[in-house]
């Protein structure tokens, strides 16, 4: 699954951004802090992470297609449950 919006990153310096998914249906994006994005995946089933790979920075579209990341990606955190706002913010807004 992915995270589109309207309103691009900047390329002039470094931003926040963190997923949430609630392990039913629903993805949260939020870019600095602020929630920018909530979807629903298909009702089809829960994310099986198990059955396909996790990609950081790329996109495969199918057909052997790929879209790479351009930039640079630091202090990546992957959780075994979803954050609150409030804890991306502060994660955002660091100690």
């Amino acid at each position: 699954h992915w995270c589109q919006h309207s309103d691009a990153l900047t390329w002039n310096g470094w931003h926040h951004v963190a997923f949430t998914y609630d392990g039913m249906n629903t993805v949260k994006c939020y870019r600095d802090g602020v929630l920018i994005l909530t979807d629903t995946i298909s009702s089809s089933g829960v994310l099986r992470w198990a059955a396909s790979k996790l990609y950081i920075g790329q996109v495969n579209i199918g057909s052997g297609e790929r879209r790479l990341f351009k930039g640079m990606i630091d202090e990546l955190k992957i959780y075994n449950h979803p954050l609150t706002a409030e804890e991306i913010r502060s994660d955002w807004q660091g100690p």
